[in-house]
C-alpha cells in the first residue's frame, strides 16, 4: 500500500470516527430527561465545556461537531435541554 493510499484511508477512518462520536453524543443527549440530576447528565455527556449561571440556574453546554448540547438546571435537576448550531464569531 502506498503512503498516499494509507493517508487517504486514515483520513476516511478519522472522519468516520468523528461522526460516530457526534452520533454517540446525540444518542446520550436524547437519554436526558427533565428532572434528571446533574451527575446523571455528566455521566452521559462528561464534564461540560462551559457552565454559565443565569439567575441561579446553571446552563451547561457541550460541543460535538457542529452542534452545541445545552442543558439548564434548577436545583441540580434538568429543567430545559436543547440542541443548537455552534456559534462562530
Amino acid at each position: 500500500m502506498s503512503k498516499r493510499t494509507f493517508i487517504l484511508w486514515l483520513f476516511i477512518f478519522c472522519l468516520a470516527l468523528a461522526q460516530f462520536g457526534c452520533d454517540q453524543a446525540r444518542s446520550n443527549f436524547d437519554q436526558i430527561t427533565l428532572g434528571m440530576s446533574r451527575p446523571e447528565v455528566e455521566k452521559l455527556l462528561g464534564q461540560p465545556a462551559r457552565v454559565e449561571d443565569k439567575s441561579g440556574k446553571p446552563v451547561a453546554s457541550w460541543t460535538y461537531g457542529g452542534q452545541q448540547l445545552i442543558v439548564q438546571f434548577h436545583q441540580d435537576r434538568v429543567q430545559v435541554k436543547q440542541i443548537a448550531p455552534v456559534k462562530t464569531h
